[in-house]
């Protein structure tokens, strides 16, 4: 989108003056967005995939890894989670929000002890708990999305967030 608008993204809002019959003025905001060559493949990013729907996490899974060719771990809950991570640390968790036993809350908070920058995603069947969703993101969840999910966006944001983690690594991987 930068390439398409020379660099560039504004916006302009124009609203009557009332100080004039008929005047109106125009506010046009344009900050410079650095155009991008590169495009960014979740190719060969590694994602945990926690929910206690194991139906569900099992589509995803071979959603990723077969469309967009994402190295998938499958969780079905918050402990297992936590023991998988230390075998293969992954590059994105994706976590659910409603469990049993340990919700996504708990497993962020137990997350962010052990991988501090790992970039997660939350997803819920619920968008308008904002009492969970504000709590996980108060704790550093670094996307939102609900269910039923948009894969291609899902793709976006796993590339977005993981991409600079694994491009910068010693191991290219």
């Amino acid at each position: 989108m930068s390439a398409l608008l020379n660099g560039r993204l504004a916006t302009t809002s124009s609203r009557s003056v009332f100080l004039s019959v008929g005047r109106t003025s125009a506010h046009t905001l344009c900050a410079p967005v650095p155009a991008s060559t590169e495009t960014v493949s979740p190719a060969g990013i590694h994602a945990l995939i926690v929910d206690d729907d194991l139906t569900q996490a099992q589509v995803l899974g071979d959603l990723l890894s077969g469309e967009a060719a994402i190295r998938c771990t499958i969780a079905t809950s918050a402990e297992e989670a936590l023991a998988a991570i230390k075998v293969v640390p992954p590059d994105v968790a994706i976590l659910d929000l409603v469990m049993p036993h340990m919700d996504g809350l708990e497993l962020l908070h137990r997350l962010r002890e052990q991988l501090p920058a790992l970039p997660t995603i939350l997803v819920t069947g619920w968008p308008h708990d904002d009492r969970r969703v504000a709590a996980f993101l108060a704790v550093r969840a670094t996307a939102y999305m609900t269910k039923p999910i948009d894969f291609e966006h899902l793709c976006d944001q796993i590339a977005y967030l993981a991409g600079p983690v694994r491009r910068e690594s010693p191991e290219g991987v």
